[in-house]
Formats: C-alpha cells, sequence, structure tokens
C-alpha cells in the first residue's frame, strides 16, 4: 500500500474513523498532523490547515464565536462536507509559533527580538480586548463574609 493510500484509525471515545496521510481538497493538498481523541484530523497545506472529522460543529462553532469577539485565531478560509464528515480550512498564523521563534532567538545569544516581543504584545493585546468585550455576568456572592 502507498503512502498516499495508507490509513491509520483514530479510536476515540466517540469514533473509530480512517483518516488519510494526504489529503487532497478545495484545490489543496494537505498532510496529516495528528488525529485527535474525538476523531477529529488535522491537516497542514502549504498556507492553510484542514481539520475535518466527526464532532467538528462545536469546534467550528467555538472558533467562529473566538473570532467574532476578536480573538487571535485564525481565519476561516472554508467550509463543508467531505465524503460525509465535516471540514473546515484556516489560514496559517505563519511558520513557527512564538514561543519556537523565541527559543530559535534565544540559542542564537540575541535574546528575544524587539520584533518577537512586539508581536507577541499584539497576541497579548488582541486576547486581552477580545477578553473584555465579551458579555460578563456581575459577581454576587452566595453568602457575605462578616
Amino acid at each position: 500500500m502507498s503512502e498516499d493510500r495508507a490509513v491509520d484509525l483514530a479510536r476515540g471515545p466517540y469514533s473509530a474513523v480512517a483518516h488519510p496521510h494526504r489529503l487532497s481538497l478545495a484545490g489543496q493538498t494537505f498532510e496529516r498532523v495528528c488525529v485527535r481523541r474525538t476523531g477529529v484530523a488535522v491537516y497542514r497545506g502549504d498556507q492553510a490547515y484542514l481539520r475535518i472529522g466527526p464532532g467538528l460543529a462545536a469546534e467550528l462553532d467555538l472558533h467562529k464565536t473566538m473570532l467574532s469577539f476578536g480573538f487571535p485565531v485564525a481565519g476561516i478560509l472554508g467550509e463543508g462536507v467531505h465524503e460525509g464528515f465535516a471540514y473546515f480550512i484556516e489560514e496559517s498564523l505563519g511558520p513557527q509559533t512564538l514561543g519556537d521563534r523565541f527559543e530559535e532567538e534565544r540559542d542564537a545569544g540575541s535574546g528575544i527580538t524587539d520584533e518577537g516581543f512586539a508581536d507577541f504584545v499584539d497576541v497579548v493585546e488582541r486576547q486581552t480586548r477580545a477578553q473584555l468585550s465579551m458579555p460578563t455576568r456581575p459577581f454576587r456572592p452566595t453568602s457575605s463574609i462578616t
């Protein structure tokens, strides 16, 4: 069996789904990164990520909610159904995480660069603004402290 056709079984508490190592969808080719316990598989493409599998609806709903509040999460490029499974494609946020970038900068002996730190502060600011924009319930203690 070729690498293209080989499959692994993702066995989670609610599923037993075969996810191929490579998947072509929406004009792009994706390589499997992992399969979550839920049976949702994550694939990496050149400029995007694909999530597909059973139970994806709740994940997609949460992702859309986070986007609507301005949380620093990847934009959704497309969504649909492929071979009976819901999927969505999200933009790639870059070739490496901030943690990987900071580790490289530290290992190079320069410490975290001003540009790297500014990128980090931007993410923290976006996260904070999003959290502050969410509706909140006022705090009501159940008993008074005397």
